[in-house]
């Protein structure tokens, strides 16, 4: 299996001499207060033991409230102070929709709210970040030891670098300007997986986010002991005398990863938003986070639709994320599941292709089972589409298919992890309800490289690709550049006379042979998964369920309806091309 699936490339970390690092949740508890404690990690049994300790100041020594509208006064009186406003916007408690269940804090109107209408103005000195040293809009110069430290993290692990930031300046205690800021985040980060218990890790059974969960800890470990644990006693010391464990970079890579947001633009670090980031995700959100124009780097919250009194307030962590991304940053999967751009990777490989044919029985124009050798030309061709070789690109997806609506509102938007999107880019959406859909209720695409290799694999010879290995007609909806439908059967006037098993300049024989040798490859793909949607929907059923572990089980399952509506799909286009077969050999007549 884990030759089959793919890891996202999201963070590229090298893992030489790497133990794989889980970390379980009794690590996240027990970091985030940073107060003197003898707390040792516990890591997984495959990873080497620590004996870091919390030592942090007595000036650290106040407990996080534990009702967070204790102090949000306090944020808000801040805020103000620092040259923000905050308006017609207060702290609620929030409960689950499916679960009925409490499920953190959020943002609310206290008023009606019309388009364009400021709730909270963030200053640049309330923006929780650091800047490059070639940045000129730094409100105060930054420490070029923390910059020295920050620097030697790789520049994928954007987080962690910003998660140095928060360390040092709760290691300031109410020296700090963020001391306010930092008292009001979260105790804990229940449902981030990278302190999920092993159970739990296991359960998820989708290679790529295990593997980067395993990347993540492992690289957290590391850091920890190689870089962080010397540096008390020394003149880079950042923290004042304090050790930063594995705990402590834990909860703070779990703070920035739930709450950062790319203001400055991706190519620049991600800051901290107080108040701002405790608006809750929706994929229809009536917020949005904009510049302000009269300001050096100030931001606002700003109203996107009209909105009625007592209503949550609501931002778009980011146009285009899937369940891999709210999963691993944020630790929940929003819904309808799948969501609009669920996306199932998969690893290409030719093999794959011939096991598929195999098992689905894929026929050459005489009625024989194909023989999809990797002879020169389908190498040839292979390559042309950059799926062979040293270094080609072989992550090949299976997607839902998403929906476009254009942002009328104007102006600049800030997410979570695209930095600043334009007016004149399309953010996709979802337009369903909020239950989820059934299998036949969304449209999958499948890889057009992916189709196009298939098509390769089917062919009897190079000659029955006509120059375009990708071109068939009956096989369009089945790829992103489809039309929202599937097409109709054609009638039997529009094939070509001189070649009966023709349709559009493609040969239905080999559109047949493609679509069964894609079903069984993404046949092989589900039974990879160790249980059915069957026995999953079963165990979520089961009294007791442990919220990270039914938090896996969701989100795999996410991938198996995925898969299964593709095969679905990929069926129905199978139908389709035989009906036309038929049609063709009839003359026209059904």
């Amino acid at each position: 299996r884990k030759d089959f699936l793919v890891s996202t490339r999201r963070w590229p970390i090298a893992l030489e001499s790497c133990q794989q690092g889980f970390l379980n949740s009794k690590i996240c508890s027990a970091s985030p207060k940073l107060i003197s404690t003898s707390t040792t990690p516990n890591i997984n049994s495959s990873s080497p033991a620590s004996n870091s300790k919390l030592t942090f100041p007595p000036s650290t020594a106040e407990a996080i409230p534990p009702v967070i509208h204790t102090v949000a006064g306090n944020l808000v009186n801040w805020i103000e102070k620092e040259g923000g406003s905050v308006l017609s916007v207060y702290v609620s408690a929030e409960t689950c929709t499916d679960s009925g269940q409490p499920c953190g804090w959020g943002l609310r109107s206290a008023r009606d709210l019309s388009p364009g209408q400021q709730l909270i103005r963030l200053p640049l000195s309330c923006q929780l970040t650091y800047f490059d040293a070639d940045e000129q809009m730094a409100p105060e110069e930054e420490d070029t030891r923390l910059l020295r430290l920050i620097k030697a993290v790789p520049e994928e692990l954007w987080i962690a670098k910003l998660a140095l930031k928060l360390l040092n300046q709760r290691s300031m205690g109410s020296e700090s300007r963020y001391d306010t800021y930092i008292k009001n985040l979260p105790a804990t980060f229940p449902g981030i997986p990278t302190f999920f218990g092993k159970d739990a890790i296991d359960a998820i059974d989708y290679p790529p986010v295990v593997r980067q969960i395993q990347k993540r800890g492992s690289w957290m470990f590391k850091f920890s002991r190689d870089v962080l644990a010397r540096l008390p006693g020394t003149s880079l010391d950042v923290f004042g005398g304090t050790l930063v464990d594995i705990n402590a970079l834990g909860w703070a890579c779990a703070a920035v990863s739930s709450r950062a947001f790319r203001t400055r633009g991706p190519s620049r670090p991600a800051a901290m938003l107080p108040l701002v980031d405790m608006a809750n995700h929706s994929a229809f959100p009536n917020c949005e986070v904009r510049p302000l124009a009269d300001s050096n780097g100030g931001i606002a919250l700003v109203a996107k639709t009209s909105i009625p009194k007592d209503t949550p307030l609501t931002l778009s962590y980011g146009s285009n994320l899937g369940s891999d991304f709210l999963f691993l940053d944020y630790g929940f999967l929003d819904r309808p599941c799948p969501q609009p751009h669920e996306a199932v990777s998969l690893r290409f490989d030719p093999g794959l292709l011939q096991a598929g044919a195999f098992l689905s029985g894929a026929q050459g124009p005489s009625g024989k089972p194909v023989d999809p050798t990797l002879e020169d030309w389908r190498l040839e061709r292979l390559r042309s589409l950059g799926l062979v070789d040293t270094g080609a690109d072989v992550e090949v997806t299976v997607r839902r298919e998403g929906r476009s609506e254009v942002d009328g509102q104007g102006g600049l938007r800030a997410n979570r992890h695209g930095g600043i999107d334009s007016d004149s880019n399309d953010q996709d959406r979802d337009i369903s309800n909020s239950n989820e859909l059934s299998d036949s209720e969304f449209k999958v695409l499948i890889d057009e490289r992916l189709m196009a290799a298939a098509r390769i694999m089917m062919a009897a010879c190079e000659s029955d690709l006509e120059g375009d290995s990708s071109s068939s007609p009956a096989l369009s909806p089945l790829v992103p550049s489809s039309p929202p439908a599937l097409t109709p059967p054609l009638p039997a006037s529009s094939f070509a006379t001189s070649a009966p098993s023709r349709q559009g300049g493609g040969l239905l024989w080999l559109d047949l042979a493609t679509c069964r040798c894609v079903a069984g490859l993404l046949a092989i793909a589900l039974s990879n998964f160790k249980t059915t949607l069957e026995e999953d929907t079963s165990k979520l059923q089961e009294a007791g369920v442990d919220p990270n572990l039914k938090l896996a089980i969701q989100f795999r399952m996410g991938k198996k309806r995925i898969l299964k509506a593709a095969i679905r799909q990929v069926r129905e286009v199978e139908n389709l091309v035989i009906t036309q077969m038929a049609l063709t050999q009839n003359g026209g007549e059904e």
